[in-house]
This record gives C-alpha cells, sequence and structure tokens, in this order.
C-alpha cells in the first residue's frame, strides 16, 4: 500500500489525499473477488495495470481516502499515521511546553540544529541533535552518539573555563542524542567578509586584491579570528573544521569595544566578538602537528571562499603567535604541513 497526493487535473482542484493498493497475480488470471468487491465499492477508484517482463500482472487501484475509510479502517489509520508524519521528525525535548517552536536551522551528514529555548521562554538557545542513523547498529549507532555528545559538551566546557570565545553549553542529553547551547546572535564571519568585499567582479573583470592599507577593519577582524584561534589552542583542543563558517560575529553593543572603534556603516559590518561554534569534529590534543594542520584547514578554506582577501591571512597568523606562546612552533610547523600539502595536490 502506497499513500500520497492526487495530482490535481486543473488549479481549481485542490489535491486529494489518496491511497494505492497493489496486489500481484499470475498473466491470464482474474483478481480474487475480493479485489473485485473493493473495486466496484469504490465510488472514485481508478483502475490500471501493466505488464512485466517477469510475466506477472499488478493491478492497482486508486481511492479518495473517504471511499477507503468505508472499506478498510486499519489501512486508513496506517494511512493517516503515516501523512501526518513530519519528514524531520525533532527531538523528544523539543515537544515538551516549555520550549518553543523549533527552528530547523541547518542539516548536516550527522544532525540537525534547531533555534528553540530552554527552560524559560526568554532563554534562546540552539539544539544540536543527532538522530538515530538506520544504516548502523542501534547499539553500535547509540554508543557513538553518546560518545561524540559527551565529547564535543566536554570540549566546549574546558574552552568556557579557560576564557575561549565559544557557546555555553545549557544542558544535553547524551543517551537522547541531543545538546542545548547558547545561540549566538549575528552572522556568520564568512556572510560578514562576503559582504564586505562586496560582489565578485565579472570573469572578464580582473580581480583587485584586498591590501591592508585599504581595508584596515577587515585586518582587525583578521586579527581577532586569529587571537580567537589561538586561545583554543593554548587550551588543548583542535577544533578539526576550521572555516570563516564555524565562526560567528556577535555584534557589541556599543560603537566602541574591547578596544576597537568602529565608524561608518560599512565597518559595522566586521564588527563583533569572534565566536568559534560547532565543535562535532574537535579533539584534545598537545601536538603542534594537530595545530598546525587545524592552521592549514583554516588556511585552505579561507583561500577558497575569500580569494580576493587571500594575502591578508599572514595577519590572521600574527595575532594567533602573538596570543599563544607556542604559536612560533607551530607557525614553524605549518611550513612543513604546507609542503606535503603541496607534493599531495602535485601528485594527485
Amino acid at each position: 500500500m502506497w499513500c500520497g497526493w492526487e495530482l490535481p487535473l486543473s488549479p481549481e482542484k485542490p489535491p486529494l489525499p489518496c491511497v494505492l493498493l497493489a496486489r500481484e497475480q499470475p498473466t491470464g488470471s482474474t483478481a480474487s473477488s475480493g479485489t473485485n468487491q473493493i473495486s466496484q465499492q469504490a465510488r472514485k477508484g481508478k483502475k490500471s495495470k501493466f505488464q512485466k517482463s517477469s510475466g506477472y500482472k499488478f493491478i492497482f487501484w486508486l481511492f479518495d481516502v473517504p471511499s477507503i475509510q468505508e472499506l478498510h479502517p486499519a489501512y486508513t489509520t496506517a494511512t493517516m499515521a503515516t501523512a501526518t508524519e513530519p519528514q524531520f521528525p525533532p527531538p523528544k525535548v523539543l515537544t515538551y511546553p516549555a520550549s518553543a517552536p523549533p527552528i530547523l536551522i541547518t542539516q548536516g551528514a550527522e544532525g540537525r540544529l534547531y533555534k528553540t529555548t530552554y527552560q524559560t521562554a526568554d532563554r534562546p538557545c540552539a539544539l544540536k541533535y543527532r538522530p538515530p542513523k538506520p544504516y548502523r547498529h542501534p547499539i553500535l549507532d547509540a554508543r557513538l552518539t553518546k560518545a561524540r555528545i559527551s565529547s564535543e559538551a566536554k570540549v566546549l566546557e574546558k574552552c568556557l573555563r579557560e576564557g575561549v570565545p565559544v557557546p555555553a553549553v545549557y544542558g544535553m542529553d547524551p543517551a537522547a542524542g541531543w545538546m542545548a547551547i547558547e545561540w549566538i546572535e549575528g552572522v556568520p564571519v564568512r556572510v560578514g567578509i562576503n559582504k564586505w568585499l562586496g560582489e565578485r567582479p565579472d570573469e572578464d573583470e580582473e580581480q583587485k586584491p584586498v591590501t591592508a592599507e585599504d581595508d584596515a577593519p577587515l585586518v582587525d577582524l583578521m586579527r581577532r579570528i586569529g587571537s580567537a584561534v589561538g586561545a583554543l589552542h593554548k587550551t588543548g583542543v583542535v577544533h578539526g573544521d576550521l572555516t570563516t563558517s564555524n565562526m560567528m560575529l556577535r555584534p557589541w553593543k556599543d560603537t566602541q569595544q574591547n578596544g576597537h572603534a568602529v565608524e561608518g556603516d560599512k565597518a559595522k559590518i566586521l564588527e563583533g566578538d569572534v565566536i568559534i561554534i560547532d565543535f562535532g569534529l574537535a579533539t584534545q590534543s598537545m601536538s603542534d602537528e594537530d595545530r598546525a594542520v587545524d592552521l592549514y584547514v583554516l588556511e585552505r578554506a579561507f583561500a577558497s571562499t575569500h580569494p580576493r582577501a587571500e594575502r591578508l591571512f599572514e595577519e590572521l597568523l600574527g595575532a594567533y603567535g602573538k596570543t599563544f606562546k607556542k604559536g612560533p612552533t607551530v607557525l614553524h610547523k605549518l611550513e612543513d604541513v604546507r609542503m606535503r600539502g603541496r607534493k599531495k595536490s602535485m601528485l594527485g
């Protein structure tokens, strides 16, 4: 049995919910008496047949739901349950009265991100949910989900204690696969930089690179990013997926904060504190190699997303070296990682 929506024959006719029944029988035989009874009783049923190469014939009846209700209540219950089930069912915690109606912000390969509230209506939060994976064994899937949620929460709590700009953890249930964290207002760093750089020129126009003299606010943002990454590595945490999409610009309340003066409407695009988000791939490591790879991932992502401002990445590395005591050692290791990356790209 299949349920769905009957396509309207005209724009004035709304789509009708319908049920599709299939019966398999050898070619040449007739349908059973019970099937013929259903066919005759259905007032608006549509019958069609098609031949298969295997010598079997499939007979389909398309009924309006009000008609099939009179024929078989069990079919109706199953059909209506399937038709009303949401495509992406939220976790159970979002069904409680204390939670505001959830808004699905984004969905990735491992989980979904909702905007809702936590405990009180005036406390917005981001709820990260890892739904069960049907392609994995249930016991293995439950263990992996629990371990990854717990690991991410521990990393965030450690970073928050050390003063790293990350969201606060409000609550979690590793067994249920969700974690509620602080909702960061603002826009991703990627969006802010792209707005600052403006629309990309046409293919036949030459792209003018950005210099430090022309874009002082952008240089200041690059230094704030470097300081945030340096503080992260200082705590012994490697992000694993550093990109400008995984950093938020939380707006300042005043026009001047933390020693950063902002003038002009365009400069306001890049104002705000840099908050690092999405620690799903983060690990705790004190290895200079891991830190250098983290920087290399950010460098490649920045060059791909913001090619016109690629030369300003050195400003980020400079601020990183000043914030992190072992920064110079990591930057020296970064040169080795770059050489390996170039060699790998050359050899394919």
